[in-house]
């Protein structure tokens, strides 16, 4: 089998390579917390880029698009920060009340429910914000309506969140292989298996 630069094989390190480098980018970059959403965006850029095979840089892409239209996308993260928080207390106060197990089970199955349906939407907003940067309204809009209208699609980006959830919730004791997982690839593969699946409804 021939390696060279235009082989399928040395292309397929490429970009595992390039994804890789976003996603430990993304990580690095969001440790302020409040810089969450300006990472995601930019890793969003960098990664449609590499499905268009378009660029060679991604380190530098992802840089310079991580200092532009990052208001957007960091007035996102933050109300998905304050629900996330909102949803962890509302979980505290069920596991502290005396309540029947299945109204606790419901009541924790709602709430979860309620954010995987926001991820579900962040898919979308980044992926939007990404390709055609908007304002806030315009943007969760959007993404609003294109994860009810391309209903299987976000099912895609649904399941790339709960996959290793349920993962950890049947193996507790693996739990450092979800960590690593996400720490050396997870992220950004995840935003690139989306965007695969999103390809082609920009134009619609």
């Amino acid at each position: 089998m021939a390696i060279g630069p235009d082989s399928g094989f040395y292309n397929a390190l490429s970009l595992a390579t390039d994804i890789v480098v976003v996603n430990a980018l993304t990580i690095l970059t969001s440790l302020p917390l409040v810089t969450v959403g300006a990472s995601l965006r930019a890793a969003n850029v960098v990664i449609a880029q590499l499905i268009a095979e378009e660029g060679s840089r991604p380190t530098r892409t992802y840089l310079n698009q991580f200092r532009r239209e990052w208001k957007t996308s960091t007035l996102w993260s933050l109300i998905l920060t304050v629900i996330g928080a909102l949803a962890l207390y509302e979980f505290w106060i069920i596991g502290q009340a005396e309540i029947e197990p299945t109204v606790s089970f419901m009541l924790r199955a709602g709430i979860f429910s309620g954010l995987i349906v926001l991820g579900g939407i962040s898919f979308w907003f980044f992926y939007f914000e990404a390709h055609r940067p908007r304002a806030f309204k315009e943007t969760f809009t959007a993404a609003a309506l294109s994860a009810i209208r391309y209903l299987p699609r976000t099912l895609v980006g649904v399941a790339l969140i709960v996959a290793p959830l349920v993962f950890v919730v049947i193996a507790p004791s693996r739990w450092v292989v979800v960590l690593f997982y996400f720490l050396v690839i997870g992220i950004a593969f995840s935003i690139y298996l989306f965007q695969l699946a999103a390809r082609g409804t920009l134009s619609r």
